[in-house]
């Protein structure tokens, strides 16, 4: 599902968006009546409260007191409209903040699917269920975010550098796209189109990794990010998209342990198993099958009692 975050609906009512981005804009919202019909009222607010727009000495406070005035006037005047003025209110309220304050900040969350995004600069961001982003209204000033889980990230091209920061790391790129990946303590980021800078800003001891197109990196808690690696298939990387999981080259104890996590299990791993390598793609929502692709490929065996799975070698 695709959605436009609150700042690019107010880019577009205050007309700041490029004929590209106004065309893509207005399909969408031909696509969905009521985030069109949410626009339009959003639109009429604005033009009936011009003096929103930021002006210089007066505050976000005097800009609310002075829209609240004219509104209680037209009040008296038309008492049959007062419903719908105090909807344009709690709207032009939104509006006021969004200009006053320096530093709040947009949370996009996918929560039942896969999410999909197109920040203020028409970056367009998909997020994997259960993963976060966040970035502050000075975005368009700097382009950084914050990543919680696993994103593919298509960004547009700019003088400015988008920056996608997690926990274990940061990446820094200009125009191009790329996956990121953090769960259980680890970190992958695997190039796709152009370049990427990958570092780890709380260790300045570290050296930055650069990607270019089908590479990767990866690092744990414990680990700096290796040196890059060419991958085979880049594209499966954002498998996830279509509800599968891509591992190449992945040490089997890994994989299993990723199992386990997605789907609440314990996994019993012998010691001659662990150093295995596993290439191929698992089902996310298919428990049973996923055992049975990493077995076959391993040429092990598993079974399942209660919450736990125990996997033998042959």
């Amino acid at each position: 599902m695709t959605n436009y975050s609150e700042e690019f609906f107010i880019k577009a009512i205050s007309s700041e968006l490029s004929i590209e981005e106004l065309e893509g804009f207005e399909k969408w919202l031909d696509q969905n009546p009521a985030q069109k019909e949410r626009y339009l009222q959003l639109k009429a607010t604005w033009e009936t409260a011009g003096s929103l727009q930021p002006k210089t000495g007066r505050s976000g406070e005097e800009r609310w007191k002075s829209l609240n005035s004219r509104i209680s006037d037209r009040r008296s005047n038309k008492r049959a409209l007062i419903s719908g003025i105090a909807a344009s209110l709690l709207l032009a309220a939104s509006l006021i903040i969004y200009f006053s304050q320096n530093q709040s900040v947009t949370t996009l969350s996918a929560t039942d699917d896969t999410g999909i995004y197109f920040l203020p600069d028409s970056s367009k961001v998909f997020l994997k269920v259960g993963s976060s982003l966040t970035y502050s209204n000075r975005f368009s000033k700097q382009r950084h975010v914050k990543l919680g889980g696993e994103g593919f990230f298509e960004v547009r091209k700019s003088k400015s550098p988008f920056v996608v920061s997690t926990t274990l790391g940061q990446v820094k790129v200009l125009g191009t796209s790329f996956n990121v990946k953090e769960n259980m303590a680890r970190m992958t980021v695997v190039c796709l189109t152009g370049r990427v800078e990958v570092s780890d800003p709380g260790n300045q001891g570290t050296p930055t990794q650069v990607l270019t197109k089908g590479t990767k990196t990866s690092r744990t808690s414990i680990s700096a990010f290796g040196t890059p690696v060419i991958v085979k298939n880049p594209e499966a990387f954002k498998s996830w998209m279509d509800g599968n999981i891509y591992f190449e080259g992945e040490l089997l104890e890994t994989v299993l342990d990723e199992i386990a996590a997605i789907h609440s299990v314990k996994v019993d791993v012998p010691q001659e198993v662990e150093s295995m390598r596993f290439t191929g793609l698992l089902p996310v929502g298919d428990l049973a099958k996923s055992l049975d692709i990493v077995c076959l490929s391993s040429n092990t065996t598993y079974r399942l009692e209660k919450n736990q799975v125990i996997i033998s070698g042959n």
